[in-house]
């Protein structure tokens, strides 16, 4: 357990559950980040409404996971504000409908709206993955060698747009920003270590531009923390 010194209040009820299993870098990364978002004027209401649900599941495998997708909206509320976005609002979610996660402008007083998704390769494409990585021995050849791996995330990301889409619509987003996190479970990553395992890598940047310009949406792809 680290005796990590926290300012904000998000992390300090998150931290009775993370600090187990994460390091004091990790917990200072992130208590900066909802430092600077607990600022902004709602933000600190909501995100206390967001980790006491998370502390209320009652699997920890769940929760860990749920906690993770968190971590990711945090990210990218990170990246919005490095690339100058301003006014980064955190949307309170309603029950009956689902809407984005961010709010925010750009320079130009351009307003954005921004979701968050988490991609998890399922248990069957995993296995596929580490059955390929095993008979051609070695991760390259094991990413390219065998495509069927890939159709079931394909539309993991496919799904994923199109719900983003339609979270967008819900308000009447003109100006859209998608974040796309990609991960793979333990046993799997052990396979693939050190090779990458980033979406371009696996479908190719074409694949996204496709998405961007038929939803007239930013498409950001980021690593799980």
């Amino acid at each position: 357990m680290y005796m990590v010194l926290l300012k904000s209040k998000t992390l300090k009820i998150l931290n009775c559950f993370i600090n187990e299993i994460v390091d004091e870098s990790f917990l200072n990364k992130y208590d900066k980040i909802c430092l600077a978002c607990e600022k902004f004027n709602g933000n600190s209401d909501v995100l206390e409404e967001k980790v006491n649900k998370l502390l209320k599941i009652e699997k920890k495998g769940e929760k860990m996971v749920r906690i993770y997708d968190f971590l990711n909206e945090l990210d990218s509320y990170d990246w919005l504000d490095k690339n100058e976005h301003r006014n980064i609002e955190f949307i309170k979610k309603d029950d009956d409908k689902k809407t984005p996660d961010f709010k925010s402008e750009n320079k130009g007083r351009q307003v954005f709206y921004t979701e968050v998704k988490t991609i998890r390769l399922g248990e069957d494409e995993e296995e596929i993955l580490i059955q390929s990585y095993l008979s051609k021995s070695g991760p390259s050849r094991a990413l390219n060698g065998n495509r069927d791996w890939r159709i079931g995330l394909e539309k993991k990301v496919k799904d994923d747009v199109e719900k983003a889409e339609s979270q967008f619509e819900s308000i009447g987003a003109k100006n859209k920003i998608l974040f796309l996190f990609y991960t793979i479970g333990i046993d799997c990553s052990i396979y693939l270590l050190p090779n990458p395992v980033a979406l371009d890598v696996i479908f190719g940047g074409k694949f996204f531009e496709n998405f961007e310009n038929q939803y007239n949406m930013k498409i950001i792809r980021l690593p799980v923390s």
